[in-house]
């Protein structure tokens, strides 16, 4: 069974959310009708985070015939099918150390794109570095060289990332 991913943005429209790492290798261009038995990231600002879970809470029970729910530290919902992994929905308010200003920019400047929210490519660009640098997933590199050109040079050196674009990117 698969879930029904755009019911459930429509159901978080008017929250203050922006979904990072959409696009990756392993997911589909078709998304979110179809999606990889992965994760979605998504970014909430803090006033709205305990809504943000309990919409998540409410559109996994929804599947609670087909799917067993396990929360994980107050903000992982991971779906199981017979013990099986099927998808985990991340909810948190920051990302690696990026200050409370870049998480509100992100989503106050997210653009909406195929029923959700997702950031804009200059904030997706540090994103990705913030994830690159501590997770080592060379596809994040790759997205982060693919779009260098479209890089917000003053968002960069604000953050204390230019060095380490330029670097990256050379």
């Amino acid at each position: 069974m698969k879930l029904d991913l755009r019911k459930f943005f429509s159901t978080i429209g008017g929250l203050p959310y922006v979904l990072i790492k959409t696009d990756t290798p392993y997911t589909p261009k078709d998304f979110p009708l179809n999606y990889p038995n992965k994760d979605m990231d998504i970014i909430v600002l803090a006033g709205a985070f305990e809504y943000m879970k309990h919409k998540v809470d409410v559109f996994c029970s929804e599947y609670s015939s087909v799917f067993d729910l396990k929360i994980v530290k107050n903000k992982r919902y991971r779906l199981y099918e017979k013990g099986v992994f099927h998808y985990q929905f991340d909810i948190a308010t920051g990302f690696f150390g990026l200050p409370p200003w870049f998480i509100r920019k992100s989503i106050q400047k997210s653009e909406c794109d195929n029923g959700y929210f997702k950031a804009p490519v200059e904030y997706e660009i540090v994103y990705r570095l913030v994830a690159y640098l501590n997770k080592h997933k060379e596809w994040h590199l790759d997205y982060i060289k693919e779009h260098k050109y479209d890089v917000d040079y003053e968002l960069l050196e604000k953050l204390s990332f230019f060095g380490v674009f330029n670097e990256l990117t050379k």
